[in-house]
């Protein structure tokens, strides 16, 4: 029982995309989710990709449930999930920013973590299986940027978000 199984948000670059190949290099079950394919990942027997818009955030729930049917819970020493997708835009004044903008940055960055981690642990609540959620956060929650409102408020948010599931989840 020791196969771990991690749902990534953003593994088409960067971040996302780095720490997937350091998993499937050793050995564990990835589970990408981003708009964009990775070349680099594809190449890995036990990667599966899931070509999704984040800020579809009512249609997770049907993603979730298809991840999951590819992994037999049974023979699983870890399940986590990752959110690490974020969108750094719009990278302006708050007065220079639409209200679509907005919507789809805190819809990406904030909402879909969100949903994804009640959806994760509604799926995992009756497994014996070591289970965790990570959300990546940044510098920006913390410390206030000029042109970086929408980001570092959506950070901020999940840094309070994370604390609050913690306390939430610390006796489960």
């Amino acid at each position: 029982m020791n196969i771990s199984h991690f749902i990534i948000t953003g593994t088409s670059r960067g971040i996302g995309e780095q720490l997937a190949r350091m998993l499937l290099e050793n050995g564990n079950f990835v589970y990408g989710i981003s708009r964009g394919d990775s070349n680099v990942l594809n190449k890995y027997e036990n990667y599966i990709h899931f070509n999704f818009d984040l800020s579809d955030v009512l249609g997770i729930e049907h993603l979730l449930s298809k991840i999951f049917d590819q992994i037999n819970i049974n023979n699983t020493g870890l399940i986590c999930l990752i959110n690490n997708a974020a969108m750094l835009e719009p990278l302006k004044s708050i007065d220079q920013c639409n209200a679509e903008e907005i919507n789809k940055s805190l819809q990406i960055s904030l909402i879909a973590p969100m949903v994804l981690s009640s959806c994760f642990i509604k799926q995992t609540d009756n497994v014996q299986t070591r289970r965790k959620i990570i959300n990546i956060s940044s510098g920006s929650g913390t410390f206030p940027a000029p042109a970086m409102s929408v980001y570092s408020t959506a950070k901020a948010g999940i840094n309070m978000f994370t604390q609050c599931v913690g306390a939430e989840q610390s006796k489960r």
